[in-house]
Order: structure tokens, then C-alpha cells, then sequence
């Protein structure tokens, strides 16, 4: 007990100096209920298991946060990739083997669910409400009390009610798998089980200090400090109810998975078909999204390039383009300046593999040349592409891997009253190997300077 008498001797000194950014536990329970409610109408025994578990589902969206109030990041960090997720339910597949009648099985899956609704909210409010909220309100405050992650959490509460019921409570034999998953994949460093288990003690005990701080007359004052806050962050992308429906598509997809049942992708994107982005470039409503129901593969986890070249009268060999891709963009870079010692026969036939090369590159937005993707090129190895609709020139972008869904980033900001088309090639595929769609999926939007 000492490593837990260590964190609670200080909790409220801690929650207010060290409160870590982002929506507060109490949100992300109020997201994996919601989501769950969801679930009656589309799939009765994963809703049955949810609600029979309350419990597991809050200690897997709590553990999963557990770690950046107490000084252990790197376990917090683990918990918020994919990659965990895959452990988790491989994990669980091995145990359970379909068969989800066992109040064990039945605990795992709840608790697993939860776990996911942390990392699915995380990526989507940050980036999309929280990002938004520190450009439009701005951090009113130098007291972590009143900074926006905390000061969400009120607003839902005062809402909503702030029900002690629901704070999470600790399993010990989920908490005993857990630390064996970190173990698993050494991301638990020199943390003990005795301390990891004071470490989701901690965070629980914030869950209740921030219903604490809850005060009905407190209300006005909140919203006075952030306003656009106080407005979107239910129903505006990326909000509450926003990111309850998309995470009821990621848990159906693991369900379909662990049954063993055929089920078709779904997808959804920001702004919807027809809908408008900002031109602003610091506002995240400026980049285009795409959600999935499952992660991401994206065409390379390591930086990787392929070249071409032009053999010129002298018989060395001129880069004329380059694309790159990995989990943090895919474009065309212009080198028509660059000169390169000569390369392997055959190189002048085709486009040549190479990761390495002595020039130095065009960087600025205007040498970002999608416009040489061909269509095999752009659909194999970008799996994106936004067009400006009057001029039927290719957006130059930058595509990033939130895990569950990708942002289009624009090197250069969408136009007031221009619109825009996004493709996505049907060879885009999730991290099973399963493609998104029959044929390439694509809608149009609309650039807005007063979103």
C-alpha cells in the first residue's frame, strides 16, 4: 500500500496543478454510456454484456488515462495506439474463443470495449473540439481548475447530473491482465503491479474530486470563459454524441470480430457530403476527416519512397519526382534540378525503389507536385486525393493517422466559396486486410471563412 498511500496523500494538489489535458475521466464515461445505449437497437447481447458490466467498461476507459496524472506517461501512451488494442483482443480471442456465456469472458469484453472508447474519444475531442476551443475561446485561465479539460467535464455534469454511481471501481483480476498485457509488450518500464495498481487508484479518485468541484452556480461563469466550448462540445464534430456513434462502430466491428460474424465496414467523414471546412489554417475544422470502424492501414509504417528518373543525353540519370508515403503523408516532390550519380541498370524503365539520396529537396507547397500522380500511383500508394472542383487541379496534402480515422491536412488553405472533392481509393484497407469499400469512395465540401 505504500505506493498508494505515496498518490493519495496529494491528490487534490495534484489535479490542480498537474490535471492533464484533453476531456476528463467523468466525459469519457459519459461517452462509453451513451455509446452504449446506442447498442440496444444494433447488437442485444454486446449491449447486454455493457450494461450487465458497467463497472469493467468504466475501469477500462479509466485505466486507460491512468498513468498522466502520476508520472507514468509512457503506460498511458501504450494504452492510446491500436496496437493495444490488437494485444487486447487478440488476447481475448485466445481466452474466449467465441464462447462469451462466462462472467470472465463477459468482464473482458467490457472492459476491453472501455479501453477503446478512451483511445476513440481521446483522438476525436482533441483534435477536433479541444484544438478548435483553444483557437476560438483561447486558455482563459492560468489555473489548471478552469482550463478546458477540466472545465468540460462541469459543463457535461451540471447537464447531466454528476452521478456518483458510475465512478469506476477497481477489479483486481482485470487489473491483474492488464499489467500482464503491458508486461507482455514491455511498456510498463520499472512499474510494479503493486504500483500500477495505485496508479488507477489515483485516477479514480480524480473521477470523484471533479464531481467534487461541481457547483450548480458556477455555470454562467464557465461559460463565459469558453463559450464556443460550452456550445459544441456535445453536438459539433468530434463532440459527445459525434464520437458515441462512431465509437458504437469501432466496438460493433471488434464484436463481429470476436463472433466470428461478417460485417460490412462502416465509414464516416468530416464534413459531411456537401458540407463546408474552415479556411482558416489553425482551426483543425480546417483539414477534411474520414472515420472508420476499425484501425487504419496505411500504405507503410517506416518512411519509404519510390523514385523516378530521366536518363539524359550525357547517360546519367536526372529525379524528376519522388513520392513519399507513410503513416504521416503521402506526395510528390519536384527534383527536375536535382542531378544523381548514376543508378542500377534498368532504372530509367520504371520507377526504381531507394530510400536515400544526395540531393536536396523543393519543399516549398508550390513543389508538391500531385498533379504527376498517375491514377495507379495515387490510388496504390496514397489511397487519397482531395481536387479543387472549378479547376480540377489536386489539392497538395498532407494525410495523418489518428489510428481510427485520417485527417487531410491542405499545405495550403482551402478557398472561401471554392469546393472541393475527396477521393479515396478502394484499395484503402483496415488493419485486418479488409478494404473499405468495392470502389472508390469519395464526396465534395465546400471551404467557408466564417465557420
Amino acid at each position: 500500500m505504500r505506493h498508494c498511500l505515496r498518490y493519495l496523500l496529494i491528490p487534490t494538489f495534484w489535479f490542480i496543478c498537474c490535471y492533464s489535458h484533453g476531456a476528463g475521466i467523468s466525459l469519457h464515461i459519459a461517452v462509453a454510456d451513451q455509446a452504449a445505449d446506442l447498442l440496444e437497437s444494433q447488437s442485444e447481447d454486446l449491449f447486454e454484456i455493457l450494461k450487465e458490466h458497467r463497472d469493467a467498461v468504466n475501469m477500462g476507459v479509466t485505466i486507460a488515462d491512468s498513468g498522466y496524472n502520476t508520472g507514468h506517461s509512457h503506460i498511458a501512451d501504450y494504452f492510446h495506439t491500436w496496437g493495444f488494442h490488437e494485444v487486447f483482443y487478440q488476447y481475448i480471442n485466445s481466452i474466449c474463443k467465441g464462447d462469451f456465456t462466462t462472467q470472465h469472458c463477459r468482464k473482458l469484453v467490457a472492459s476491453f470495449m472501455g479501453a477503446i472508447s478512451q483511445m476513440v474519444f481521446d483522438k476525436m475531442y482533441d483534435r477536433l473540439i479541444d484544438q478548435a476551443s483553444e483557437q476560438i475561446d483561447g486558455e482563459a485561465s492560468n489555473n489548471l481548475l478552469f482550463s478546458r479539460d477540466a472545465v468540460v467535464s462541469r459543463f457535461y455534469l451540471l447537464e447531466n447530473g454528476y452521478d456518483f454511481s458510475n465512478l469506476p471501481i477497481i477489479d483486481n483480476e482485470l487489473l491483474q491482465e492488464f499489467y500482464d498485457l503491458l508486461e507482455m509488450r514491455n511498456a510498463l518500464g520499472e512499474t510494479d503491479l503493486e504500483e500500477f495498481q495505485s496508479i488507477f487508484l489515483t485516477t479514480s479518485y480524480f473521477t470523484s474530486l471533479e464531481r467534487s468541484f461541481v457547483d450548480p452556480s458556477s455555470d454562467y461563469a464557465l461559460t463565459q470563459l469558453y463559450p464556443w466550448l460550452k456550445k459544441n462540445y456535445m453536438n459539433a464534430p468530434g463532440g459527445v454524441k459525434h464520437s458515441a456513434k462512431t465509437l458504437v462502430n469501432v466496438w460493433l466491428a471488434y464484436w463481429s470480430l470476436l463472433t466470428s460474424k461478417t460485417r460490412t465496414p462502416f465509414i464516416s467523414t468530416f464534413p459531411e457530403n456537401g458540407g463546408f471546412v474552415s479556411t482558416h489554417p489553425e482551426d483543425p475544422r480546417s483539414s477534411v476527416y474520414f472515420f472508420a470502424d476499425s484501425p487504419i492501414r496505411n500504405p507503410g509504417a517506416n518512411y519509404s519512397s519510390v523514385i523516378c528518373y530521366n536518363q539524359n543525353p550525357s547517360g546519367n540519370f536526372t529525379l524528376y519526382k519522388q513520392i513519399v508515403w507513410s503513416y504521416f503523408g503521402c506526395y510528390a516532390r519536384d527534383f527536375s534540378d536535382c542531378y544523381q550519380p548514376p543508378v542500377p541498370s534498368g532504372a530509367n524503365t520504371g520507377m526504381y525503389s531507394r530510400c536515400s539520396h544526395s540531393c536536396s529537396l523543393k519543399t516549398s507547397p508550390d513543389n508538391y507536385l500531385n498533379l504527376n500522380f498517375t491514377d495507379d500511383e495515387w490510388r496504390s500508394l496514397c489511397k487519397f486525393r482531395v481536387m479543387h472542383t472549378r479547376t480540377g487541379r489536386p489539392v497538395p496534402i498532407e494525410v495523418i493517422s489518428y489510428g481510427y480515422f485520417i485527417e487531410l491536412k491542405p499545405l495550403m488553405p482551402f478557398e472561401d466559396g471554392e469546393s472541393y472533392k475527396v477521393f479515396i481509393s478502394k484499395n484503402l484497407a483496415n488493419g485486418n486486410f479488409q478494404n473499405f469499400f468495392g470502389a472508390d469512395f469519395s464526396w465534395t465540401f465546400t471551404g467557408r471563412s466564417d465557420l
